[in-house]
């Protein structure tokens, strides 16, 4: 969330004034998790309302722990040490780059914030998969009707609104199935409700790292954990990796304007209550992202700046999604839009990549094809001489993995053609019938590679948007500028458009 400086230093001083205390906060960088002590002490709770307190024991740190150290944060080579360790180890004082270039890779790592990144479901898509998280996609919805048609499962929903106090349903302490971190940085909204769904996603394989950060933080408390995704090198890194000059220098500069004005008086309001929407049709307020998640049974609202996690609903089997829906219908409904050509709102959805799904149909496909094909054999030599023959206008029928498609051995050998079918294919002895259905596989064969390149092309997009999205075009517009401010043509062009 883009939060207001009031906003931040309130939640910042008053929220988790525990969790600083925990953090041993001070003018230097957080240590990373793999420098933490021995133990790790727990916050009280003092200051969250609701907190579980069950939670607050201090936590010897486990071999999982250890190996984060190994599995996120490797080792590094010191700038100008030998590589056979003979140098010195210490490697000189690292600055940062000067301001006219582009943010380097160690600008970003020194940097101790969190960068703002626009809600734009290929940088999303992108960024869990540099997590490890394998097989999962973020689509945007551009309408509530648009639910029908997502790729299932369905793992969460992520709403982007202008903030307001929205949906202020009864928090409860959190409970042991749910995992929920509060937003503790600035800026980190969206990783940390991306995080807080897929922590709660059945059957995704989450990747070393977080598998690693989610076992070490089952005990904690929801600050606790929101700290811990703050200190997180390993997220940190990548959410930052979209993150420009300018962009560390602004948002540098806005927390030390409101660090010197926190003491400077601040004007009283005209009226000591407001009404509920009020908030939201104030044009400069911040956009903040919230989750909504399918745990058990119960749907829960997991907002970074909530105390705790909110009980919205239940459901029955796996379909969640009406329950949600009608939340969200009823918190678009409660904005007013103050200027017609605002979209005040996005909706996103975390999915299964339906690349996956469509390569394991694929699969199948191809068994099925060879479970025909055999079976004619043995009733019917001749059979392919009344098949429809591959000519240059058809692409031929896979008969084996495919790399191109991204369909290999493995792949393969996992895919099983259902027993009703193989039942089917086994018990008829019409040789038409049997053309028939092969005709109709191999069909549907084509349409599935079809499909599955067009995923191939749309993920490719999404992989350009986010390398043009991390390219810093700041200094390329700096010479620009100069150029045009040098040939005299910039006051004559900033004269015209005033």
């Amino acid at each position: 969330m883009n939060v207001t400086p009031e906003k931040f230093v309130l939640l910042d001083r008053a929220t988790f004034t525990d969790q600083r205390t925990c953090a041993k906060k001070s003018a230097s960088p957080e240590p990373p998790i793999s420098s933490l002590p021995a133990t790790t002490p727990q916050p009280n709770g003092s200051s969250l309302k609701g907190q579980n307190s069950t939670s607050n024991k201090s936590k010897p740190i486990t071999e999982v722990h250890r190996a984060l150290s190994t599995v996120i944060e490797p080792p590094r080579t010191p700038k100008g040490a030998a590589a056979n360790g003979n140098a010195k180890s210490q490697s000189p004082e690292q600055t940062y780059s000067p301001p006219n270039q582009p943010a380097n890779d160690n600008d970003k790592a020194m940097w101790q914030g969190f960068c703002e990144i626009e809600s734009d479901p290929a940088y999303f898509t992108i960024m869990l998969s540099e997590f490890g998280i394998r097989d999962v996609k973020v689509q945007e919805l551009f309408s509530l009707d648009m639910m029908d048609e997502l790729p299932q499962p369905v793992h969460g929903l992520v709403l982007l609104y202008r903030y307001r106090e929205v949906d202020t349903g009864h928090q409860e302490p959190c409970p042991d199935n749910v995992w929920f971190a509060n937003q503790t940085a600035q800026n980190a909204c969206a990783t940390t409700a991306l995080i807080n769904i897929m922590m709660n996603a059945s059957g995704v394989d989450l990747g070393e790292p977080l598998l690693q950060f989610k076992h070490f933080t089952e005990t904690f408390t929801p600050a606790l954990r929101g700290q811990e995704i703050a200190n997180f090198e390993f997220v940190k890194r990548i959410h930052n990796s979209f993150a420009k000059k300018t962009d560390m220098l602004h948002i540098d500069l806005s927390m030390k304007e409101s660090w010197d004005a926190r003491d400077k008086p601040k004007p009283k309001p005209k009226s000591k209550k407001r009404k509920a929407d009020e908030f939201g049709d104030d044009p400069n307020a911040a956009f903040h992202f919230i989750a909504y998640v399918p745990v058990d049974g119960d749907i829960w609202k997991l907002d970074g700046l909530d105390f705790e996690p909110s009980k919205i609903g239940s459901y029955t089997n796996t379909d969640w999604l009406p329950v949600v829906r009608a939340k969200l219908d009823a918190i678009m409904a409660s904005g007013r839009v103050y200027d017609q050509e605002d979209v005040q709102y996005t909706l996103l959805a975390v999915v299964k990549d339906p690349l996956a799904t469509l390569r394991a149909d694929l699969a199948v496909n191809i068994k099925t094809a060879e479970l025909l094909e055999r079976r004619l054999d043995q009733i019917s030599a001749d059979w392919r001489a009344f098949a429809p023959r591959d000519d240059d206008d058809r692409e031929p029928a896979l008969r084996g993995p495919s790399e191109e498609l991204g369909v290999g051995v493995a792949t393969l050998d996992n895919a099983a053609v259902p027993e009703s079918l193989q039942q089917r294919i086994t018990a008829d002895g019409d040789v038409a019938t049997l053309l028939d259905r092969h005709g109709a596989v191999v069909g549907e064969q084509a349409k599935l590679r079809m499909d599955i390149r067009s995923q191939q092309w749309a993920r490719e997009d999404d992989e350009r948007k986010a390398r043009e999205r991390r390219h810093d075009f700041g200094p390329m517009i700096g010479v620009w500028l100069k150029m045009l401010a040098k040939k005299g043509v910039l006051e004559e062009m900033v004269a015209q458009n005033k």
